[in-house]
């Protein structure tokens, strides 16, 4: 169950018609996105000793999580002693480079692909970069197209990974060396695209940030593509659900990689030519903005366990931002992005109500204030003279909105409207 759900979230899943309850890893491919893990595991056929444990090195973080009781006890050796082997038969394979088959030249590939995703998913800065050095040395022409793209898109995966949990820079540039080989995939993919239509590009107008704003629209557009459902049982058919998940899983990504970097650039303030209130109301729109992507896209619930959740980082950091900046938002800015601060409230409360009904509020600490989202919510509705939920919804979906990022606001807005008398944290 692990391995087909990490590469087929729920997204693809939904987007498939008569997809079956569960996806089986000896037959992933009757759902959208199931080729993409058939690709993975064909790597396999042709891999060395090094990539295996690299691969398997890079998993067991992951197995952890989703496993409990002492059966795990001691892993996290094994899984130090599976990365080291692969390296030292790396850098036997490096030492011999110039004079290796094209063959051995796509496993050494593969193989520093592989410890690259390891250290991104142990969380190791430091050694996920060294190994993307030397993937940029590294000839990418030696696979065929759809190889390669698959292969950049596992790099993107786990470079965002990384970079939102952490919420830094990602190791890899998100710019013209990687959109370029993907281009050619994004024309070819276009024709099997459906028409985006006029509603999916009005976003609200206060999201006036170029990068954001795209990346808002293409979301919205994803989403949209999302509340239908297309047939899976021909070749050609196939081939158009094949041709929607490399567009989406890519374009998400690439998304994903921009913005993540702009937000950095934001907080550190490299945009210098926005106001302070303005920067951090950006920013905050960013982080609110990956939330939803990852909640709403890329979400890999294995036993219960969201594997790739990210929100225990971002969203406390998300709080603070806010709290900063509607301190110093002048008369102007509050009112040009009154709406877009009922949007984050709104996400936040989403996550609180979320992290409510799974009873893990505790793994946050003291860290961060339970239900300020929630109280800000209500608190800045009422100030907008919002007391009904279809009035709130609309509002929202100018911005990105899915019933899918659950529990959805009409289930709970009542009851937190009605709390709004409780004393207001800013």
């Amino acid at each position: 169950m692990l391995l087909p759900n990490l590469f087929v979230p729920p997204f693809m899943k939904r987007l498939t018609l008569g997809v079956p309850r569960s996806l089986s890893y000896q037959d992933p491919t009757n759902v959208v996105g199931g080729s993409s893990f058939v690709r993975a595991m064909q790597i396999f056929s042709g891999s060395n000793e090094g990539f295996c444990l690299a691969w398997l090195s890079s998993h067991i973080a992951t197995i952890r999580r989703i496993t409990s009781g002492m059966q795990t006890a001691g892993w996290w050796v094994d899984e130090l002693r599976m990365r080291g082997k692969s390296i030292t038969l790396l850098q036997q394979q490096l030492s011999k480079y110039p004079k290796l088959s094209r063959e051995s030249l796509v496993a050494v590939r593969l193989h520093v692909t592989a410890l690259f995703q390891g250290e991104c998913m142990a969380g190791d800065s430091k050694a996920a970069r060294t190994h993307a050095r030397i993937l940029f040395k590294l000839d990418g022409q030696l696979m065929d197209e759809f190889q390669y793209v698959h292969h950049i898109m596992i790099l993107m995966w786990n470079a965002t990974e990384l970079a939102c949990k952490r919420l830094e820079r990602t190791l890899i540039p998100f710019d013209a060396s990687l959109e370029r080989p993907l281009s050619k995939f994004w024309s070819m993919a276009s024709s099997h695209l459906p028409q985006m239509s006029v509603e999916d590009q009005n976003v609200h107008p206060c999201v006036a940030n170029r990068l954001l704003r795209t990346a808002f629209i293409r979301l919205r557009y994803c989403f949209s593509i999302g509340d239908s459902t297309i047939p899976f049982t021909n070749a050609a058919e196939r081939l158009r659900g094949d041709m929607l998940f490399g567009w989406i899983a890519t374009k998400t990504f690439f998304d994903m990689g921009l913005l993540i970097t702009l937000y950095a650039d934001l907080i550190e303030g490299m945009e210098l030519t926005r106001s302070e209130a303005k920067r951090l109301t950006e920013a905050c729109m960013i982080l609110t903005f990956l939330h939803v992507l990852r909640k709403g896209m890329h979400e890999a619930p294995i036993n219960g366990v969201d594997v790739r959740d990210a929100s225990h980082v971002m969203m406390p950091r998300l709080a603070r931002h806010l709290q900063e900046a509607m301190r110093i938002l002048n008369p102007a800015e509050r009112l040009r992005y009154s709406h877009a601060y009922l949007w984050m409230f709104y996400v936040g409360t989403v996550w609180e109500k979320r992290l409510e009904y799974e009873k893990t509020f505790e793994v946050l600490g003291n860290a961060y204030p339970q239900y300020w989202f929630s109280q800000m919510f209500a608190k800045h509705a009422c100030e907008l003279n919002i007391w009904a939920w279809p009035d709130a919804v609309v509002i929202l979906k100018r911005f990105v909105y899915s019933d899918h990022l659950s529990p959805s606001g009409h289930v709970w807005f009542e009851e937190v409207i009605c709390g709004q008398g409780t004393e207001w944290s800013l």
